[in-house]
């Protein structure tokens, strides 16, 4: 594993629970039980039940593809890397 020099998420709290399950390839995204909305980034409260406008957005890469080639919508399939011993991070590839 090449030495990670990248910002890595703090391992506590709600972020401890949803990067544990991503060291287990595992992708889970919190869903509010009063209006089943999903959200990210894992935190107390529902954003939507608060009159706030967000779902789930993940901020990832998309591996093996430039910039340049990158459009809305483009078809990707989801992969792990563990950018540490402790921490695996989501990314995405093109599906296809």
């Amino acid at each position: 594993m090449t030495e990670y020099t990248k910002p890595l998420p703090v391992m506590e709290g709600l972020a401890r629970e949803f990067y544990g399950r991503c060291q287990k390839e595992d992708l889970h995204f919190q869903k509010c039980t009063s209006c089943h909305t999903f959200r990210h980034v894992p935190r107390e409260m529902c954003a939507e039940c608060n009159s706030f406008e967000e779902g789930v957005r993940l901020m990832s890469t998309v591996l093996d593809c430039p910039p340049e080639e990158l459009e809305i919508g483009m078809p990707v399939e989801l992969t792990y890397e563990a950018v540490t011993k402790d921490i695996t991070l989501p990314r995405f590839r093109r599906r296809g």
